[in-house]
């Protein structure tokens, strides 16, 4: 296809230039006559022209200027003839390269094309004989456990495989409930009785404790009880059972855990979600997770109560704060509003304390069938540290003057109330140990009862409901209403606003 284009070009270039030589040729031939006559009319007149003769003469050297200026023309068309020649060539030899180069990438790529399908070939012909060779295993697999089937059928089994593999589905079922359920996941559903029908108060259900100390103390004893009960009655279970477990079995009512006997237990199985502490009873790290961590407890409520002493007693060393004038406009309105508005935050604080103390004595009555002794001073710290934060907010809201000291007394008792949920987070960080920071890590506060509300759930309630929502609107009324004390004009030192207060309360 490319040879017939450049023959195509080749002719007319050819044509052009035959062309051109034509006309170069008649103007030569004009030329020579023009030049023969010019000759003629020179070697015969003699003498200066005539002015009738002039104007001859003058067409013709206007004649022989066009012939010069067209014999310019027809060297130039030469030379744009040899340059046309050159192109034409310069063309044709990159027309080859191109052609060679053409003609080499097509035997790469057929050569190419070729390695690629024999190698597909082969990667298929191994892998159809891979196949090949897992459909005979197969089959030959079948036919073993065809004939194993076929073997056992005509046995006679001492026992029936059905009945042996029923009850191990069953034991296995049996265990995997009992997880489901000691999660805390899923719950059964409580039998309704018919005496339960006359009672107003529903089961108690899903039940959240606070995430602190208090909580988790109690839940490493339950926990601990909870695993007591287990091996009792694993013990009494098995007829076999050694010196060494009775003595086991005998030691541990006396544990210092505060357990007791397995028989005051039965009601754990209406509770689901109580984990049983990993650290093994009197193994490595009991003594840290039962003894150690209620000397944190103990230490906590000890820091806390002393923490809010010390706020109370600067507040009622500070009632002679006064202000040189008396507030008004913005001043005023920011102060008290700031007072009645930190009241209530500290209030609603308050209320969620309460009622995780309210929950912890539940748990304990539902679960060991009485308050504890240990548990019953818990509470009463955990109450005593509710009043003593309401107390020392009161004092120094009193003596405030600024806004920004109101929040910072609200910010400030915020942290001491919290200070027993701070430090179950580092106890579960592993400062304590790393005993306690597994055992913490691992506790459940979600538990489900199967068992109703003690008598006393519902009047406590009401009264921690009662008692702060009192509080509250009491006490933020007051500070509200209660004037900040002006400096007296004389200059002498302003009288305390507590011996004002105290006589009224």
């Amino acid at each position: 296809m490319s040879t017939a284009s450049d023959d195509r070009v080749h002719a007319q270039v050819r044509h052009h230039l035959t062309k051109l030589d034509g006309e170069f040729k008649g103007l030569r031939a004009q030329f020579t006559e023009f030049a023969k006559r010019t000759n003629y009319k020179l070697s015969h007149e003699r003498g200066a022209p005539t002015p009738s003769e002039s104007p001859p003469l003058e067409d013709l050297l206007r004649e022989m200027g066009e012939l010069s200026a067209q014999v310019q023309m027809t060297s130039a068309l030469r030379q744009e003839q040899a340059e046309l020649r050159r192109a034409l060539d310069a063309q044709s030899n990159e027309i080859n390269g191109l052609q060679r180069s053409f003609n080499a990438m097509q035997s790469q790529f057929q050569r190419s094309s070729e390695g690629m399908l024999s190698q597909s070939q082969r990667s298929t012909d191994g892998m159809q004989s891979q196949v090949q060779r897992d459909v005979a295993g197969l089959v030959d697999r079948v036919r073993e456990q065809d004939q194993l089937i076929r073997r056992l059928q005509n046995q006679k089994p001492s026992v029936n495989p059905a009945e042996a593999t029923t009850q191990g589905l069953a034991l296995e079922l049996q265990d995997f409930k009992k997880q489901i359920y000691d999660s805390g996941v899923l719950a059964p559903r409580r039998e309704i009785v018919a005496n339960d029908e006359k009672k107003s108060l529903p089961p108690v259900g899903s039940l959240e404790l606070g995430e602190d100390v208090f909580s988790a103390r109690l839940l490493i004893k339950l926990g601990y009880a909870k695993a007591a009960r287990g091996r009792q009655l694993e013990i009494g279970d098995s007829s076999e059972s050694s010196e060494d477990e009775e003595a086991a079995l005998a030691a541990l009512p006396q544990a210092s855990c505060s357990l007791h006997e397995g028989k005051h237990h039965d009601h754990l199985d209406d509770v689901f979600g109580l984990k049983v502490p990993e650290i093994q009873m009197w193994g490595a790290g009991y003594r840290e997770v039962t003894s150690g961590f209620l000397a944190v407890v103990c230490s906590t409520a000890l820091l806390q109560l002393l923490a809010l002493f010390c706020v109370f007693a600067y507040g009622m060393h500070h009632g002679d704060v006064c202000v040189k004038t008396a507030l008004t406009g913005t001043a005023y309105w920011t102060l008290h509003l700031s007072k009645a508005a930190g009241v209530i935050v500290v209030g609603c604080l308050m209320g969620g304390d309460v009622m995780d103390t309210v929950n912890y004595c539940m748990v304990s009555a539902l679960m060991e069938r009485k308050i504890e002794s240990e548990v019953a001073i818990s509470a009463l710290a955990r109450i005593l540290t509710v009043m003593m934060t309401a107390v020392a907010n009161s004092v120094l809201f009193i003596v405030a003057t600024k806004p920004d000291g109101v929040w910072l007394s609200v910010t400030a008792m915020g942290f001491v109330t919290e200070l027993s949920r701070a430090i179950f987070k580092i106890s579960k960080s592993g400062v304590l140990g790393h005993h306690v920071a597994r055992t913490m890590t691992d506790l459940n506060f979600t538990l489900s009862f199967m068992s109703d509300y003690p008598w006393w759930f519902l009047p406590i309630r009401h009264l921690a409901h009662c008692a702060l929502f009192g509080f509250m609107i009491v006490f933020a009324t007051f500070v509200f209403f209660m004037p900040v004390q002006v400096c007296p004009a004389d200059g002498s030192p302003a009288g305390n606003v507590f011996n004002t207060i105290l006589p009224f309360m």
